[in-house]
């Protein structure tokens, strides 16, 4: 999370103007008082100034002595309840935070609040900023009713000051949406999101890139309240957007299409989301044709076409599909997995990079296994010929995966996987296809 940096220059140089039109030719007591504050002021500046730097480069600590030494060149060249005073305390509170030093942070945060209200009224736009701090504060610690209150709190002292057609209303609103997310109230969460969208939208001051990060937000929260045609109508409006500024062929245009048709399928409108799962499929193929991306698509696709066409050459078609998929999840997983194991101490330290990659990569080979599992087990009966279940050879293929990630802790899909794995089994068993369909969409 950014430090917020309230440096108020504007503010700074009236004090310092006012200071100078003030003072009067022989009263030595008088000048050498506005030079002492003077003299203070710039300390504060650039005090103010090296901490931000340091905090850009996550020096915490020392950005922190820093900011002790502008809190006190504020409070002498602005005076003890000045507004300079309370941004400087705030200043520290962020850095606090940053350090997860909460109750420092919230001891801060409250006097800061109380003098920034006293020096400027309560419908001040800093006011607003500061109280954005705070819900960011309790957000971070999960404390999420907190951070609603604090949400709120500001909205009103930004509709006061900057009216509810601002951007900063806005933002405000998104961080709310998010807060009552978080509690589940997901009506009163879409209703915050969609306005702050609206505002966005409608004033055309921000970028485009703002505006369409809003829209995916929005979209996330209805998949969330698992209203998935909401969620395809705002992707599919943010995928406009990107054309209009990425091009028709940029990677993040293909992640949204294929949300699309995720979205699309569990509605039920499953030829719509084959469509878009098959332009996210091309453009993969022409910007990354061995990711993990591509893979995951291609698997998804051979998924819903085995709900519409089981003739034999749709068949062959979803094996081939299918083959290219698991061979892609099979190299990604090799990959990774040799990242992990390279890693200091065995990868007992693996960065979370590594980590998040190695759990993805163990999701989606798993994932494809299944529904190789199922083709096989359907279509084309080895384990008649074999003896072996393909979906019993996904359960040790499993197994293997979960050995490998001994030591670390386990994606949750994967124990989510082997229930689907002994669920399809057992559906399968039935002899039809159509008794494993809700199991499929349900992994997609």
């Amino acid at each position: 999370m950014r430090c917020g940096w309230k440096r108020v220059a504007s503010v700074a140089w009236t004090i310092t103007t006012i200071a100078r039109t003030q003072g009067v030719e022989g009263e030595d007591g008088e000048e050498t008082k506005r030079s002492s504050n003077d003299r203070a002021t710039a300390k504060w500046r650039v005090f103010t100034d090296r901490a931000r730097e340091l905090c850009r480069q996550k020096k915490f600590e020392e950005a922190e002595g820093f900011l002790r030494k502008a809190l006190q060149e504020a409070q002498v060249g602005f005076g003890e309840k000045d507004g300079h005073v309370a941004a400087a305390k705030q200043n520290l509170a962020d850095v606090h935070r940053l350090q997860n030093k909460h109750e420092e942070a919230e001891k801060l945060y409250g006097e800061a609040l109380q003098l920034l209200v006293a020096a400027e009224g309560a419908d001040h736009p800093s006011v607003g900023a500061l109280l954005d701090h705070m819900g960011l504060f309790y957000a971070q610690q999960e404390k999420w009713i907190e951070a609603e209150n604090a949400y709120r709190k500001a909205l009103v002292a930004k509709k006061e000051s900057l009216g509810n057609q601002h951007q900063e209303y806005a933002a405000t609103l998104a961080l709310l949406a998010e807060a009552l997310a978080k509690q589940e109230k997901m009506e009163a969460a879409l209703a915050a999101m969609e306005e702050s969208v609206h505002v966005v939208d409608s004033t055309g001051l921000v970028s485009p890139v703002v505006l369409n990060k809003r829209m995916l937000k929005l979209a996330s929260l209805y998949v969330q309240a698992r209203k998935w045609g909401e969620a395809a109508n705002w992707h599919a409006r943010s995928i406009q957007e990107l054309e209009l500024n990425l091009g028709n062929s940029h990677p993040q245009v293909a992640l949204v299409c294929e949300d699309v048709g995720v979205e699309l399928a569990h509605s039920g409108q499953r030829d719509s989301a084959i469509r878009y799962l098959k332009k996210a499929a091309k453009i993969w193929e022409e910007a990354a044709s061995e990711s993990i991306q591509r893979g995951r698509v291609l698997r998804r696709l051979v998924m819903l076409r085995l709900f519409s066409d089981t003739s034999p050459s749709s068949l062959d078609s979803c094996l081939k599909d299918l083959q290219t998929s698991l061979a892609i999840a099979k190299k990604v997983w090799t990959k990774t997995l040799n990242d992990w194991k390279s890693g200091p101490a065995n990868g007992q330290e693996v960065s979370k990079v590594v980590r998040y990659s190695l759990h993805k990569s163990a999701e989606e080979l798993s994932r494809t296994l299944l529904v190789h599992g199922v083709l096989l087990h359907f279509y084309k009966n080895p384990h008649e010929e074999k003896g072996t279940d393909p979906l019993y050879t996904c359960t040790e293929t499993i197994e293997d995966l979960k050995s490998c990630l001994s030591g670390q802790e386990l994606p949750v899909v994967m124990s989510q996987l082997e229930a689907s794995c002994s669920r399809l089994h057992n559906e399968a068993s039935q002899g039809s296809f159509d008794a494993i369909r809700a199991t499929i969409i349900n992994m997609l």
